[in-house]
């Protein structure tokens, strides 16, 4: 067992491709870290950008106390870029964290304490992910940061399971994780392959619980046509998800969900609802619609580009198990859905 004496030093593991101008916000982010001192090294793995990122790292080298460690590798996506910042990893803290993910100046502090508290291996922390402030926030976006990406208002107390293990603001034990799995890199894109590992490790006991106090900012602003777009993306990675043990476990949790009436229900409401309501500047707006609604939107718009894709293609719809969206309202808040991770 990890001994408290031991769980005072972490690596900051953050993998990037192509976004020099959110690192940098990002980066500065850990310049003003409480508990600077706690940081080890921050690992940043360039999965084969072609921007500033290399200049966007020299600088901030040169501002602070830590050591940064800069890896390039040809673009392989974020599954393998994670993967390499682990095995460089030497803190018995690992906290996963994204290129768009600015810190709030306790992150490192609430993620250290909470393993000080929690010393056992197969403990873990998941933060809390906020909109940055600097982002003009739609209606939508508030929800879709809420209810869809990351799902904090379902969140229950106690132990979570794996479909909350998002990497992007994730802390846990460097041994339980280097001795009980890694991502699998055949997902090339960041969708699926976080709760993948997550029911891995679940498997082998992890104990993930949430604190809502490791805040990061996500700065990626976002319209509905876009959040279509990366719904649609998401297909490649829901395919290799289902070749998996945790796909297998979401497929059955969706089939027992489907067969209420209420699912049915909804789904049928969702249709109609999709061909109703005109996909319109309202969506991007301030002004907050039912949830229900953008719900619905999201999910009849997300498919419409999938099959219109499909038919360009000359290609039926995959055929794959489909994995389906919440309509079941009573459901919606003891079960999550299963949906893309962050960026």
């Amino acid at each position: 067992m990890t001994g408290p004496d031991t769980l005072e030093s972490i690596s900051v593991i953050i993998p990037t491709y192509n976004r020099e101008a959110a690192l940098r916000r990002t980066l500065a982010g850990y310049l003003k870290q409480s508990s600077a001192g706690s940081i080890r090294e921050l690992i940043i793995v360039d999965d084969g950008s072609t921007d500033g990122t290399p200049l966007a790292v020299r600088q901030f080298r040169q501002s602070v106390s830590f050591a940064v460690q800069y890896v390039f590798q040809p673009n392989r996506g974020p599954a393998a870029a994670r993967n390499r910042g682990i095995e460089l990893a030497q803190a018995p803290i690992l906290l996963l964290a994204d290129d768009d993910m600015i810190p709030h100046p306790n992150l490192i502090a609430q993620h250290l304490e909470f393993h000080r508290i929690h010393p056992e291996a197969a403990s873990a922390c998941l933060g809390r992910v906020k909109w940055s402030p600097e982002i003009r926030l739609t209606g939508f976006m508030k929800w879709y940061g809420e209810c869809e990406i990351f799902r904090y208002r379902r969140i229950p107390r106690g132990v979570l399971d794996f479909r909350f293990f998002y990497s992007c603001n994730l802390s846990l034990k460097n041994n339980f994780l280097t001795t009980f799995g890694k991502f699998d890199e055949r997902f090339k894109i960041a969708a699926y392959e976080d709760i993948e590992l997550g029911f891995r490790l679940e498997e082998a006991g992890l104990q993930l619980r949430y604190n809502p106090k490791a805040i990061t900012y996500h700065y990626q602003p976002l319209t509905f046509a876009e959040a279509c777009g990366k719904k649609n993306r998401a297909e490649s990675a829901r395919r290799i998800l289902l070749q998996t043990a945790a796909g297998g476990r979401l497929l059955q949790l969706e089939r027992e969900r489907e067969a209420r009436p209420s699912f049915r229900a909804g789904r049928r409401i969702a249709t109609w609802l999709g061909r109703a309501f005109p996909v319109s500047k309202l969506l991007d707006s301030r002004l907050p619609l039912p949830g229900f609604l953008y719900r619905s939107l999201l999910w009849y718009h997300a498919r419409k580009v999938t099959e219109a894709q499909c038919a360009a293609n000359a290609s039926p719809t995959p055929e794959v198990p489909q994995v389906t969206a919440d309509f079941d309202t009573a459901a919606a808040h003891r079960l999550p859905r299963l949906g893309p991770t962050n960026s």
